[in-house]
């Protein structure tokens, strides 16, 4: 570890070890990595923490390349920084979504180049590695999951943030922010079809249906979304389940906000160099960041289903946060 982050690492450590208590859930989060060249920095940082505290897993909310190189290096580079992050805690375990980068590029397609190219399918085989986890459900080649922990009675859901269709033939790809149809049923029918008193915890790259994708927040009528996305997340509350959040990255900014009682909680990117796509002016974006030395942007995350309460610990620019559900 640098020497410069010393400090930073035994803070980090010394307020998870204050407040860890057996049955919390505690994890390194981050997101749009973009093959930063502080990557093994990053890496190096969470094992001197994960040594000290036992992460039980690493949530990587996306954007692991940059989506302008082939098809056959991008998957070999998205194989590479899987295993890197999958290393990097005494656990060797990885959980991640895809982002709007993710993916490869070609110059046959119509319009010369088209970017960001990824499917379902070839995403599901890029995290094979997935499958030698315990207790994981996934649906074949589809890129969302959810993996239990039973002795903590905690559901983790791993979402797609993103629709494509590609026409191999035609040389025709189309990449579009949202859930489909079939993601949306799958969440509502198996992923939170949870025991009343159980845990929930949501991760995806984009939140296409907030305000931090759309500038204003879903309508909310008597306590109610009319957003169906929400709706379901909320019918899944209304039921006893304990829905902790939902966590995103894509917008580079740090958020958060609780629309019909669900809390939405934005993570800034771990690339410096990325601009905020959020269109809520109720973001902190992340400018104090130098390129020599405070680079790294992660979270230490502890999840207290006791109290209800998730602790947010930033190692790197930004602010801790405590979030309450």
């Amino acid at each position: 570890m640098e020497k410069y982050f010393i400090n930073e690492a035994k803070k980090t450590i010394k307020d998870i070890k204050e407040n860890y208590e057996n049955g919390d859930i505690c994890f390194a989060l981050l997101t749009d990595s973009h093959l930063t060249d502080t990557g093994d920095i990053t890496r190096e940082n969470i094992s001197y923490v994960d040594e000290a505290v036992g992460f039980d897993f690493v949530a990587h909310l996306g954007g692991i390349t940059n989506g302008n190189n082939p098809k056959n290096i991008t998957i070999q580079l998205l194989k590479s920084e899987f295993s890197k992050y999958e290393n990097s805690i005494k656990n060797k375990r990885l959980f991640v979504v895809p982002g709007e980068k993710d993916g490869w590029r070609d110059e046959r397609y119509t319009g010369q180049l088209a970017l960001n190219m990824m499917t379902d399918e070839v995403w599901y085989k890029a995290t094979a590695y997935l499958q030698k986890y315990p207790f994981i459900q996934r649906i074949k080649n589809k890129p969302y999951f959810y993996a239990d922990i039973p002795d903590k009675n905690t559901r983790l859901i791993f979402m797609s943030s993103y629709f494509t269709q590609i026409d191999e033939k035609s040389e025709l790809f189309q990449k579009n922010r949202m859930f489909e149809i079939s993601e949306l049923s799958w969440l509502k029918n198996e992923a939170l079809n949870l025991k009343e008193g159980s845990t929930a915890l949501i991760f995806s790259n984009a939140l296409p249906m907030t305000k931090y994708e759309t500038g204003n927040a879903p309508f909310v009528y008597n306590g109610y979304s009319t957003e169906q996305t929400i709706a379901i997340v909320q019918q899944a509350k209304n039921r006893g389940i304990n829905v902790g959040g939902w966590f995103s990255g894509y917008y580079n900014c740090d958020a958060e906000d609780k629309t019909a009682d669900i809390n939405f909680i934005l993570t800034a990117s771990l690339s410096p160099n990325l601009e905020s796509y959020s269109k809520s002016k109720d973001v902190r974006k992340i400018t104090d960041r130098k390129k020599e030395k405070n680079q790294d942007l992660w979270d230490a995350v502890l999840v207290k289903p006791n109290e209800k309460r998730i602790y947010i610990y930033r190692f790197g620019a930004g602010k801790d946060r405590v979030i309450e559900y």
